[in-house]
């Protein structure tokens, strides 16, 4: 721009004309890159900093060795939050009843610990469980419809986390569905047995950090989930 003034100022003032100080124009030249590439270097950093990474992972849920559902584990990292989400779909039949279930739980964890969760499950449709947990400076509130409750111990690790994260060196997480801490153990390398209030127990396996199948037991019944490969 201060190029094109010269010249209009050359055209209009031939007689009075003077050569630009082209010295001077390159100096301001050279310094608009400058700025230029330094903004975008900022913009670039900050755009690095909020870029989120994803891990997704899917799996067959089976009974009898035949495909009854799906899942979907999804893990987020963002500049200071990460996040767990796991989604699923399973169609089971109980005493000659189908029932569609559908559940989706997430966690958030930042500075090492769960900032929120929430849990919702519905069976043919109709909701049948929402659930929500925060953080709220020294305890967290557990809401379910109009009930309260608090927790004051800090929460590491829930059952959102256990497909994409090996629960290596814990003796305990927090499992959303009952919404109390339950016991889990190492049995072998990679492999840990979570333990329920019922008796019931559910195993599952690791490779690389990622759950690659789990059997879950219950009084009604049994299932395996299956790591697509």
């Amino acid at each position: 721009m201060y190029i094109l003034f010269q010249w209009k100022v050359m055209v209009q003032n031939r007689s009075t004309y003077s050569p630009p100080d082209f010295l001077f124009v390159r100096r301001n030249w050279f310094r608009t890159i400058a700025v230029f590439l330094a903004l975008s270097f900022i913009q670039g950093a900050s755009f690095a900093q909020n870029k989120e990474e994803a891990n997704d992972l899917y799996y067959d849920v089976l009974k009898n060795n035949t495909v009854i559902g799906q899942i979907h584990a999804m893990k987020k990292i963002y500049a200071q939050a990460t996040e767990y989400i796991i989604e699923s779909n399973v169609n089971l039949e109980m005493l000659v009843v189908d029932f569609k279930i559908y559940s989706l739980i997430k966690a958030a964890f930042s500075g090492g610990q769960l900032k929120q969760s929430s849990l919702v499950r519905k069976v043919n449709g109709k909701e049948k469980v929402n659930m929500k947990i925060n953080w709220a400076s020294d305890r967290y509130l557990l809401q379910e419809e109009s009930t309260v409750k608090t927790i004051h111990e800090k929460i590491i690790y829930t059952t959102a986390c256990l497909m994409n994260a090996e629960p290596a060196n814990l003796a305990k997480i927090f499992s959303e569905n009952l919404q109390q801490f339950i016991a889990i153990k190492m049995i072998k390398p990679h492999l840990y047995e979570l333990y329920l209030p019922d008796g019931n127990h559910h195993t599952y396996y690791y490779e690389n950090g990622v759950c690659v199948w789990a059997k879950v037991n219950t009084s009604l019944s049994e299932a395996t989930f299956r790591l697509k490969r």
